[in-house]
């Protein structure tokens, strides 16, 4: 894997590449940091879908739609953007019944964006582990994101961008 590291919110005075119009995106994790995210993108984009441990009437009335488990969150979109505390919620995230590899079909595509400030040797081992999997095409893009609940809310982070240089243009199209 090859990495790259830009900042979504100036990508360097660069214009993002535009994600294909019919990409749907989702949130997983929607706490301090994921639910202002969630919001911004929401109304940035128009339609959402969003998933965490506990429902949040308010970003389904504002149009965002829920996703009861991240299998059904990863079954509704083709990238999805992951405000977990840390890869080990990830990692319960992914397995199981339930989980987002479960509503992966066969053949096909997802876009994984970890958001969270994890280790990028256990970002990198996750995404050589996910992209080696018979059946469908996982890339994942480490974007942890700086800028804390206020750059959030007001939708000012900084997103630093790393992995493949085509799967990481696509997250910063998503994100900007």
């Amino acid at each position: 894997m090859r990495y790259t590291r830009r900042m979504s919110s100036s990508l360097n005075g660069e214009t993002p590449a535009s994600p294909a119009p019919a990409t749907r995106l989702g949130v997983l994790g929607l706490g301090a940091m994921g639910a202002p995210m969630a919001q911004n993108l929401l109304a940035a984009r128009g339609d959402l879908v969003v998933q965490a441990r506990s429902p949040r009437p308010a970003l389904v009335a504002a149009g965002a739609t829920w996703a009861d488990t991240p299998r059904e969150l990863a079954a509704a979109t083709d990238a999805i953007l992951v405000m977990l505390p840390d890869l080990p919620e990830l990692e319960a995230a992914l397995d199981g019944p339930d989980g987002l590899l479960a509503g992966i079909p066969d053949g096909g595509d997802l876009l994984l964006m970890i958001g969270s400030t994890s280790s990028p040797t256990g970002v990198r081992a996750l995404a050589e582990r996910l992209a080696a999997l018979p059946g469908r095409r996982i890339e994942v893009v480490d974007c942890p994101v700086s800028g804390g609940v206020d750059g959030a809310t007001a939708g000012t982070l900084s997103i630093m961008i790393g992995g493949d240089e085509d799967a990481a243009a696509r997250a910063a199209a998503l994100l900007a």
